[in-house]
Formats: C-alpha cells, structure tokens, sequence
C-alpha cells in the first residue's frame, strides 16, 4: 500500500485493490501462513555444533581459566624455546649459535659485538638528553662574568643564592604582569553573541530568526521527512525594475519595528509592533521592497500594541491585525483555547472561550462535565500559557474590559444539553459564539463555524508538530 499520498487516483487504488485480493487468496489456500510477524531467534554454535552460551562474549576475570601467574615465567625459558624454533626452520644457524657461545666474553642481547650497549660511545648525531645540562635563564647584568661554553649548574646555584628576596619577587611580578596581559587562549567554540550589550545564545537568536519563517511542510509523509515544502513555488522579489537592486534602506523585513497613528472615534491611537508576515500576491515572503507596500498585493500581518495618546484611558491589544485593512475595536481580545481530548470515542478536544487581559491572566467561560453533568463554569486563570493542556487558539473577536460581567450573565442563558451525546463542548462554544454575534460589537465580522474549525485544526496540527500556537505567536 502507498503512504499518506494526497494525490491518489484511480489507477493506483485500482492497482493496490488487486494486489490485496490476490494475498486474500493465497491465505484462503494456505490459512496457516496468516501469522503474525515473529522474530527469528538462532543460537550460536561452535565448531563442534555445541550451542555457546549467551554469555560468552561478556567473560570477567572469575570464567578464566587460563595460567595468568606471571613468576614461573622465565626468560630464559622463552630464550630456549625459541632458539629451538629457528634451529628447526632453519638448521644452518646452529654452528652459527654453537660458536657465538664459545667465544669470550660470550655474545649475549645486552652485548651483541662484545661490548655492552649503555657503554658503548654514541655517534656523533646521537645526543643522550639525560646527559645535557640544565640551562636556565639568567637576569643580564654588567656585573656578572661572561659564559661560555658549557653551563655549571653550581655556579649558576651560586649566583641565585646572590640575589636578594626583593629582586626575586620583583622578577616575579613583572613576568605575572606580562602574563596577564596576554589574551587567554579559551577551548572549545564559543555559545553565546553580543547583541547589543548582552550575551545571547546562538540557539535563542536562530530560533527568534526563524520564528516566523515558517513553511508548510508536506501532505506526503516521505516528503515531509525530507523537510520538503508543500509548494515548491515561491515567489520572492529580488529587486524592484523601478529602483534598481535591493540595499538596507529600500525594503521592509520580518522582526523589523513598525509605528503609525490611528484615528478612532475621535481619539488618537499610537500603534507600535513587530512584522511577523509579508505577503506578496497571496505569496509570503522574507523581504519586500518599500515602493511595493501601498500594491494592493501586499499585505503584512504585525503583532503589537495600541496605547491612547490621552493619558487617562489606554487599551492593548493582543491579537494580530492587519493595519492597513483592519483595526480592532479597543478591549480585551476573546478567543476559543483548545484542550485535551475529553473523549476517545468520539475523538474531540476541549474547547472553552477565553477574555484574555494580559499575558498572565485570561478570564475562562467552559462547559465541564460529561455528557450527563454538563454546567456551565467561569473562572479567572493565571500563568494560562503554562498549562501543559494547552493546544492553540483562535481568535473570535475584543470585548471591553467593563463588559466582562455582563458576559459572564450572557453565557449563562447558551442552552445546556445533557443526555445527549451529539452535544459536547464544541457545540456550546458556537452557540455562545452565535449568540455573542447576534448582541454585535463582540465577534468579529466574517466569522463562521467552518472558519473557526479549520484554524482550530489548523492550531491542532501546529501544535502536533511542536510548532508554536496562537499564545505563544502573540506573545512571543
């Protein structure tokens, strides 16, 4: 059978149909090889087939059995032994051995020519180091005499012994200031870089590099190991026809920081944020030209806040926009979190709507329960993004801080279901989210229950991948 192939037609189904129904014909005939898969086990045999031990390669010293007893060997013994080999291999070597006894002094491996190997006088290209003298380095002064030739280690102990306690730790501290002076010499490669006064990670920095360039891997499972993309074309504009070749100044990257005025309701909104998406025809992107922003082909997605630019009021805002298109009303952003699976049959996650106030605390409006105990709960969490259960979001809509009451009483009147095993979760999240819709000025325009569900499995299968989810992208 193939893998996972997206592009499955007709001929390879036909194909692999009839290679399984001729397997189902052979196990008919022969039913006794339909087994499961086993693993073939054969023991080791020696050369007397005598099967070995599984052991027998992991011997410690209690399983020898061999002589080790170093003091019955002799030397002479090995000396005999193999004078005796030689003998047999090659008979004219005993005369030659016979007369080397004979002679006087007789020839032996210390004394081969007749003279001993430690006494015998060296060449003069062979230099016994041990019998070199010490030299070592001394203080120039006018004073003491000119050497020559070989140097003496008592002299040289003599003229030390001259020199007084306050010259030597005055030597000494001028070698140790040199010392410290060199560069130190440090092994091993270095970890960390020096971005802007701090010592950084080099994992931390290609990880914020890469953060959003992320592509979409492969519906092909061997094409997906091979980390291949799902569609091979990308575009890129590399230079713009009407400004020549790219240079530093002329186009807007991922990460780099973005500033604008907004004008809402009378009010003044400073917009500070970070571009985390550039698309160009629907394409994204790493890089574009500045002379290409105001196209209606491109499109940049930031992540940032809004600060009011009168004092006594300020708003954030935590999801990401699209400024050029799209501005959110000022509140607090509500989302759908997804969980666990609450159920293995029917194979679905935990769904809940979530007020997010800050990157720490989110107010949390769920249905708990099994199908038969369904309630309707609100609680305020802490540190939500710590929570292991956590698996992605999506975002539905703002809704301003005093209004948190009053949704809290809204969501109280969705209709519960219990004793019904098609409600779950899910289906109280939509109806609440309909209901949010219908009050309006809440839910976003555009949003519907087939959207939500494709980005929640969108968020699903990110997260499947240890890929990063809504919540950790807004608040990286």
């Amino acid at each position: 059978m193939i893998a996972n192939d997206c592009k499955l037609d007709i001929l390879q189904l036909g194909e692999r149909f009839g290679s399984v129904t001729e397997v189902m014909n052979i196990l008919a005939q022969h039913p006794e090889w339909d087994k499961a898969p086993r693993r073939l086990k054969l023991s080791m045999l020696d050369r007397a087939m005598k099967e070995v031990n599984s052991q027998a390669d992991h011997l410690s010293p209690q399983h020898w059995r061999g002589d080790v007893n170093v003091r019955h060997v002799s030397l002479q013994t090995a000396w005999s032994r193999g004078r005796r080999i030689v003998e047999e291999e090659y008979p004219k070597a005993i005369a030659v051995l016979e007369s080397a006894e004979l002679t006087y002094p007789p020839i032996d491996f210390l004394a081969p020519g007749g003279t001993l190997l430690f006494d015998a006088p060296l060449p003069q290209d062979d230099l016994d180091e041990s019998l070199e003298s010490f030299t070592f380095p001394l203080p120039v002064s006018p004073d003491l005499p000119e050497i020559s030739g070989e140097v003496d280690i008592t002299e040289m102990e003599g003229h030390a012994r001259c020199q007084t306690d306050r010259e030597i730790q005055t030597e000494i501290e001028e070698e140790l200031g040199i010392l410290s002076d060199l560069p130190q010499e440090k092994g091993g490669i270095e970890r960390t870089l020096t971005i802007n006064g701090q010592s950084v990670h080099k994992s931390r920095i290609l990880a914020m590099y890469g953060k959003y360039r992320k592509s979409v891997s492969s519906t092909d499972r061997l094409k997906r190991v091979q980390q291949l993309e799902r569609y091979t074309s990308k575009l890129e504009p590399q230079a713009n026809p009407l400004t020549g070749a790219l240079t530093e100044e002329s186009f807007v990257m991922i990460h780099d920081p973005v500033a604008t005025l907004l004008c809402s309701e009378k009010r003044l909104w400073l917009c500070l944020g970070e571009v985390n998406s550039i698309r160009y025809d629907g394409q994204p992107v790493d890089r574009l030209v500045h002379s290409l922003l105001s196209e209606p082909a491109v499109s940049l997605r930031t992540t940032g806040e809004l600060f009011l630019t009168i004092q006594r009021e300020h708003s954030r805002f935590l999801g990401g926009a699209r400024y050029e298109s799209h501005v959110p009303n000022p509140g607090k952003s509500c989302f759908i979190a997804e969980g666990p699976k609450v159920n293995d049959i029917t194979d679905l996650e935990h769904w809940s709507l979530l007020a997010v106030v800050s990157k720490t605390e989110a107010y949390v409006y769920q249905l708990k329960g099994n199908y038969d105990t369904f309630c309707y709960e609100c609680e305020v969490a802490t540190n939500y993004m710590k929570d292991q259960s956590l698996r992605g979001g999506c975002q539905v809509g703002t809704i301003p801080l005093s209004q948190l009451d009053w949704l809290k009483q809204k969501l109280k009147e969705v209709t519960v279901i219990r004793h019904d095993f098609n409600f779950d979760c899910q289906n109280w999240v939509m109806a609440a989210i309909q209901a949010l819709k219908d009050h309006g000025g809440i839910i976003a325009p555009g949003t519907t229950e087939r959207k939500v569900r494709a980005e929640m499995e969108e968020e699903k299968e990110r997260w499947e991948v240890a890929d990063d989810i809504l919540f950790e992208r807004l608040f990286p």
